[in-house]
């Protein structure tokens, strides 16, 4: 990557950047050990670059900062705006925390996060584990929030943002379905026509429920423990969601990215399901088990169908963004989607029936 190259600029700028920051907290040489680029359009676009030193690491967050444009809607200006806010920070339940972050800047081309860099081990994780995180997103989602004193970054709300859009573009999806994700299309094909014919209704009663400042992207990738604390990344999703929208995501992402075996996923399910629940209730929003339940129902019901539509709008680059994003190979993932997809379809069987779908 040379630096005149005007393609890649702002790429050799925030790497300049990033270590500038660093070297304002020692006097450390830092080594720039990973490069790697997570894609554009729908599936992102930032690069992310992991520094070591001989004592310690740290990630930087590069973006174009003409993403970060007050006309651009972007996820990565929201994600700075939480990091330099503090708001988020001072508000969060004991036990969950954002990560460490070294400090952020832009310069002509790019803007930057540098975070301390924190280990994701994925193997061993226990139905108890998920449990844990669960009470703490509930914990985080409990107090409503009052959309006219949250601050400018997270006023973005889900169910315009994700929900409307996936029942908008459903009926494309079914209708010209790839053939590479063809057996999921297909054993979802009639839900997803129900849901889109029910769209509207399943979007109303979702946004009945009371609202709170939510994650939006609470998953197994997302989230570690660090001593007796879980740290959560990746804010760029931060808003205003109906109760029951983070741990449906949760829920959903994690299964995903095949993080949770199929046959577990039941397991994992109630253990998410009744610790958001515990979590409620321990900052006193009190909500009965059944309702909460079918505000999950719903919320997964729109979630897995927007990821439908989101891979189908990837056409031919699907196998290899998918490759790439999650880590593993695509037949994998693909056993990972028909595993959720069934586990799923009585979530949508009750959220349908719930509104007479």
């Amino acid at each position: 990557m040379g630096a005149d190259d005007d393609g890649d600029r702002w790429v050799v700028e925030g790497v300049a950047a990033a270590r500038g920051l660093l070297d304002v907290h020692g006097s450390e040489k830092w080594q720039t050990s990973t490069l790697a680029g997570t894609g554009g359009g729908a599936f992102g676009g930032s690069v992310v670059v992991r520094f070591e030193s001989p004592t310690r690491t740290a990630i930087a967050k590069l973006v174009r900062r003409n993403d970060l444009a007050a006309d651009h809607a972007s996820w990565w200006r929201r994600e700075l705006d939480v990091y330099r806010s503090g708001w988020l920070g001072d508000r969060m339940p004991v036990g969950l925390s954002l990560p460490d972050c070294l400090g952020s800047m832009t310069t002509d081309d790019a803007a930057v996060i540098v975070l301390s860099e924190l280990s994701f081990d994925r193997e061993g994780r226990t139905a108890g584990w998920y449990r844990d995180l669960a009470i703490h997103l509930g914990q985080l989602n409990g107090p409503s929030a009052d959309p006219a004193v949250a601050p400018p970054w997270a006023t973005r709300r889900f169910l315009v943002h994700e929900t409307e859009a996936a029942v908008s573009l459903i009926p494309d999806a079914v209708a010209n379905r790839l053939l590479i994700i063809a057996d999921v299309i297909d054993l979802w094909g009639p839900l997803l026509e129900r849901i889109a014919l029910a769209g509207t209704q399943l979007v109303e009663v979702l946004s009945s429920f009371p609202v709170g400042i939510h994650h939006l992207d609470a998953f197994s990738r997302n989230a570690t423990r660090v001593g007796g604390r879980f740290v959560l990344i990746d804010w760029a999703y931060t808003g205003l969601a109906p109760l029951g929208c983070d741990s449906a995501s949760l829920i959903a992402v994690t299964a995903m990215h095949g993080d949770v075996p199929g046959a577990r996923l039941g397991e994992f399910h109630d253990a998410v399901a009744d610790g958001y629940g515990d979590g409620l209730r321990s900052v006193g929003v009190e909500l009965p088990s059944d309702d909460l339940r079918f505000a999950i129902d719903v919320a997964l019901t729109l979630r897995f169908a927007r990821f439908l539509t989101q891979i189908h709008g990837a056409g031919d680059r699907l196998e290899p963004i998918m490759a790439a994003v999650i880590g593993r190979p695509f037949t994998e993932s693909m056993t990972a989607w028909m595993s959720l997809a069934r586990h799923l379809t009585p979530s949508a069987e009750r959220a349908l029936a719930g509104v007479g779908g």
